[in-house]
């Protein structure tokens, strides 16, 4: 083998060795107020504040309530809003980030940890949104628009909304005790607060 060949293949693998782990980098979480600078804006849609008003961002405070130290009694968990079974789905990022466990399941839960991809050059392209997005999720923000990744948004949603969670109750029917499907999550509305998580196809 000729030394410019060895060269080259060296080369090679060091690039495609350093792409790989960037590509597995662990984001850390910084919590929905740093999302609300830019997207509590009503020009956009203001998805702070749909965000604030709906039942994901009370989960944490759900943790503290009566009938969850219930819950908590049948399962030998002493408290609730500290407990990493709860709070795994309960809280952003399962519970593993302090700072943030209070304001309860918050936009980084499904969008990815925004460490890096919150700032502006790493998520915003004014003149192409498809290229804006590839930076977004080459920065951390997880894949979920697209026709393609359905099935992955819908993973990631059961994460939490199944039947095996601690507070699951067989014998009630609402929404927040099924099993929720891509198509539930489409058109999903209590009362007056729109919960729906629109297919963006």
């Amino acid at each position: 083998m000729s030394k410019n060949l060895l060269k080259i293949l060296i080369l090679a693998l060091l690039f495609f060795s350093t792409i790989s782990l960037y590509s597995k980098r662990k984001y850390s979480y910084i919590g929905s107020q740093k999302c609300k600078k830019c997207h509590s804006i009503e020009s956009i849609g203001n998805q702070y504040k749909i965000w604030a008003n709906s039942p994901h961002a009370k989960a944490w405070r759900r943790l503290k309530t009566k009938k969850s130290k219930q819950i908590a009694v049948e399962f030998q968990i002493l408290t609730p809003s500290k407990d990493k079974k709860c709070l795994k789905c309960h809280s952003s990022g399962r519970g593993k980030t302090k700072a943030i466990i209070k304001e309860g399941v918050g936009c980084e839960s499904c969008h990815g940890p925004g460490e890096k991809y919150h700032e502006m050059e790493n998520h915003v392209d004014f003149l192409n949104n498809e290229r804006a997005y590839q930076k977004a999720i080459s920065n951390g923000m997880y894949p979920i628009l697209g026709i393609n990744h359905l099935k992955k948004r819908e993973k990631m949603c059961l994460r939490c909304h199944n039947k095996k969670r601690l507070c699951f109750n067989p014998k009630k029917n609402s929404f927040k005790n099924q099993e929720l499907p891509i198509q539930v999550i489409d058109k999903m509305k209590k009362g007056n607060i729109n919960l729906s998580h629109p297919l963006r196809k």
